[in-house]
């Protein structure tokens, strides 16, 4: 990260609420993952490059961490645009399943500051597997050009769970980390019912504990896995029932529909607040808190490491650090 760009972040860290606001740029998706319910959910409505915009001056007025999604969000006309923008305004992020990236869109996005993308099996036919290493090739090339820090996204569940370790080892090759999530069971908030994917029987959570023990030495080994080893260690025991977080959905992240109007997280419905209209922003969050059910309790990663965090700041702290440790000491054998 240049310098100019660190001190800019730095007073916008100084200066701002410390929360991840995801744009939902789209609905749309060019793939039709079962398990997906973003896609099931759409409500045919999009806004403008120019709303987006206006939406963005809105929230930098007092968060500064932008994260574009989907649906998929390279689908959207403009996205590039948006990064660009809303790079002025604080951190940039985008999501994507990394089908329509290739060179000429990795040059357009090259003021991100994070890309998230998913890779969730290599069980493809052969050809298709020598493509996608031609685009770890490539991403991994522009994402160091451009020093944008960069990380694929695995969703664990029944269908690729003896795949993942190798998925892990392959992305190792490219330097690139892993950030992992479990599927989710349909308990609130419209999950996925998609049973065939979740983690039901026996035979399915032998499988995932197995994991769960494969992704702990992995860890300890100094792969980059970036997801906390406390929620790995706890996949099982949430499967079974038996684990319980508190929901900070709202409060350190909430996200923006496609449609402007807020939702506490893209699991839940939206509210009734859009951020086209004339809304003040300190109300956002005290609006969100009361549209989160009591009994939530949903596994994603992303914000488990907030809730996490908020319940167990000095485990979660040295968990970190910890990890980083072994990841940068893993760095020094591998590239001596």
């Amino acid at each position: 990260m240049k310098i100019q760009r660190f001190l800019f972040l730095c007073q916008k860290i100084l200066t701002r609420k410390f929360a991840v606001v995801t744009l939902l740029l789209t609905r749309r998706c060019n793939m039709q993952c079962d398990y997906c319910e973003v896609i099931k959910r759409n409500n045919l409505k999009e806004l403008e490059v120019k709303q987006w915009k206006r939406i963005i001056d809105k929230l930098s007025k007092k968060y500064f961490i932008f994260v574009f999604s989907g649906g998929e969000s390279l689908l959207y006309e403009g996205v590039e645009k948006l990064v660009d923008y809303a790079s002025c305004k604080g951190i940039t992020g985008l999501l994507t399943n990394s089908l329509l990236l290739d060179e000429q869109r990795l040059k357009k996005l090259k003021k991100l500051d994070f890309l998230y993308f998913s890779f969730d099996t290599i069980a493809f036919p052969r050809d298709f597997k020598t493509i996608e290493t031609k685009k770890l090739e490539l991403i991994a090339y522009y994402m160091k050009l451009y020093k944008i820090e960069t990380r694929a996204s695995i969703v664990i569940n029944t269908k690729n769970v003896e795949e993942i370790p190798a998925i892990i080892k392959l992305l190792d090759k490219y330097d690139i980390g892993v950030d992992l999530c479990l599927v989710q069971v349909d308990k609130l908030g419209g999950l996925t019912n998609d049973f065939q994917y979740f983690f039901k029987n026996s035979q399915d959570i032998a499988n995932l504990k197995e994991l769960q023990n494969r992704l702990i030495g992995m860890i300890n080994d100094g792969y980059s896995i970036y997801t906390p080893i406390s929620y790995i260690q706890n996949m099982v025991h949430y499967v079974q029932g038996h684990y319980k977080l508190q929901c900070l959905a709202g409060r350190r992240y909430f996200t923006v529909n496609n449609d402007g109007f807020i939702m506490a997280c893209h699991n839940l419905p939206s509210s009734n607040l859009n951020l086209l209209d004339d809304v003040n922003i300190d109300q956002v969050e005290i609006k969100l808190k009361q549209s989160i059910p009591k009994n939530c309790n949903c596994f994603w990663d992303c914000y488990y490491s907030y809730s996490h965090f908020a319940n167990n700041p000095l485990a979660s702290t040295t968990e970190s650090l910890l990890q980083s440790a072994k990841r940068k000491i893993r760095g020094r054998r591998l590239y001596k």
